[in-house]
């Protein structure tokens, strides 16, 4: 493992900005994060650095958002996986210039092909202990305070 580029992705993932809804933040992107962490992890649905909005991953997210915050009502899937194109290390691939409205599940649907993360962190991302560690790092900062 390349200690450097972890501890920079480290960083990155502990700097996210999360959302804010009158006053409370929103901790849909660590969520949303530890849930393609756990996809990695199983082998499922997020292979190739390609992440579908899938309703597996919706499954899995809402399962993760249970786990880690069984009294608040999730956000909806869509919301991190469109805004989390803010953070430096998550893209998304859209299938062309789409139009300028605000986003939806349905305009994911129809404008983006997937998401997904730089290949250095893909790369990364490949070996088990540092998706423990980086997994641990998200629960640790954001949802044990």
């Amino acid at each position: 493992m390349n200690d450097l580029l972890f501890s920079f992705y480290k960083t990155a993932f502990l700097s996210i900005v999360r959302g804010n809804h009158r006053g409370v933040v929103i901790n849909a992107k660590p969520l949303y994060y530890i849930t393609i962490i756990d996809l990695i992890d199983k082998g499922e649905e997020v292979l190739n650095n390609k992440i579908p909005f899938s309703e597996i991953l919706n499954e899995a997210y809402l399962s993760i958002c249970k786990e880690y915050q069984p009294d608040i009502v999730p956000t909806p899937l869509f919301k991190p996986y469109y805004y989390s194109k803010n953070e430096h290390f998550y893209h998304l691939k859209f299938k062309q210039k789409p139009p300028n409205i605000g986003p939806s599940a349905k305009f994911i649907r129809d404008n983006i092909e997937y998401a997904y993360l730089d290949n250095a962190l893909w790369d990364l991302l490949q070996v088990p202990e540092v998706r423990q560690q980086l997994r641990e790092a998200l629960v640790t900062h954001f949802l044990t305070r």
